[in-house]
């Protein structure tokens, strides 16, 4: 019988925009599941709103919210959110700020604690406010994001975002353990240049990494956010899948 999510609940930390907004248009389109969407823009947040009813299948199954995943202050905003939330079935984590290379000559503490503080410290708190809103079953999973820089590093990353990465990528097999009978999975995409998390960069810049992308790519051209949003999907449908995480970067692993 194919798992259409019937009767659930899907939140997205990060789903107004790039890979989790590709992540709930997948969802509306191939499942029957409620969706719940939050990030830290409230104008983001409606607008996704608005374009995601818009899809056959979207209306009266899509919400938003907005959250401060900062924890520099406190997390009572994350608390908050899934307070008014209230019983979900699944949590996709695809929130994060935009990305900057520290060389190890560089690097501090002040300057680590911020590559890792959306994408890890407000991940774990996000976790743990969660768990007394979610059913313990394997029909419940929790999806987080890494990158593939966690298994093919670049250099003057190594000190930020690989060292991110492999903590991500850890933690998914640790918390599998943890948490069983909840499903803990965790998506390495490559570069998806057309997100966010890339804005810095200028148009020359992104021209060039397009084309290194695309001459590492087995396949001849870079990451779109359907592909990578394909992977999170079949991770909430998997009630087999526990702990694994899927490099989704067109092979240029093995390249």
């Amino acid at each position: 019988m194919v798992n259409t999510l019937e009767n659930q609940t899907v939140v997205i930390l990060g789903g107004s925009s790039g890979i989790g907004f590709g992540v709930a248009k997948n969802i509306i389109e191939s499942t029957k599941a409620k969706i719940v969407i939050a990030s830290s823009n409230d104008k983001k947040v409606e607008q996704a709103v608005i374009s995601l009813s818009q899809f056959d299948g979207g209306k009266g199954r899509i919400s938003g919210h907005v959250v401060n995943l900062d924890m520099s202050v406190s997390d009572n905003s994350i608390r908050q959110f899934f307070d008014k939330v209230g019983d979900f079935n699944h949590l996709i984590y695809t929130a994060a700020d935009p990305l900057y290379m520290i060389p190890i000559t560089d690097i501090s503490k002040s300057l680590g604690d911020k590559a890792f503080g959306i994408r890890y410290w407000s991940l774990l708190a996000t976790i743990r406010l969660a768990l007394p809103h979610m059913p313990q079953s394997p029909e419940s999973s929790i999806t987080i994001t890494s990158g593939n820089v966690a298994f093919r590093p670049m250099k003057g990353w190594g000190a930020t975002l690989s060292g991110v990465g492999c903590a991500v990528e850890g933690l998914t097999r640790g918390l599998a353990v943890d948490l069983a009978p909840i499903r803990v999975n965790c998506i390495a995409p490559g570069a998806v240049p057309e997100t966010d998390v890339w804005s810095g960069m200028s148009e020359d810049q992104m021209a060039e990494m397009i084309e290194a992308l695309k001459k590492k790519s087995l396949t001849g051209r870079v990451g779109r956010v359907e592909d990578i949003a394909e992977g999170y999907v079949y991770l909430l449908k998997a009630n087999f899948t526990n702990g694994q995480t899927l490099l989704l970067d067109g092979g240029e692993y093995l390249n």
